[in-house]
């Protein structure tokens, strides 16, 4: 199972869509987890049923998991940032694209201390 997107960062109070990819199984349902507590059981409900996140007031990192719920053996998981000192990049970072196919890219805000974000690419790309 894969979850996306990879990393996220986002600022405190605001939402983000997290999705769960699930293959050899026609079951697509899953359980979502933040620090490992189920949403059902949370007081706090930081995710939907859909895989929406609202990140809390406080800053910090969180984890997301989602667990198939055809087998609990099924799952994966990725990190969320709560910052207030943003950055900005794309996801995903890198793709291969078809010379008539497409690709969706999502801006995604991080912290300004992440590494690995050298610069910005101002081309524009058809």
């Amino acid at each position: 199972m894969t979850v996306g997107p990879h990393v996220s960062c986002t600022l405190p109070s605001h939402t983000e869509q997290f999705t769960a990819i699930i293959g050899g199984t026609s079951n697509k349902a899953v359980n979502w987890y933040v620090n490992n507590v189920l949403n059902e059981n949370s007081d706090v409900r930081l995710i939907t049923t859909d895989g929406l996140y609202t990140a809390p007031a406080n800053l910090g990192r969180y984890r997301v998991k989602a667990v198939s719920q055809y087998s609990s053996s099924g799952s994966g998981a990725t990190k969320v940032e709560v910052s207030n000192s943003p950055g900005f990049t794309i996801y995903p970072y890198t793709s291969s694209i078809a010379p008539t196919g497409q690709q969706t890219f999502q801006p995604q805000i991080c912290s300004a201390h992440r590494r690995g974000l050298r610069h910005l690419d101002r081309r524009q790309y058809p």
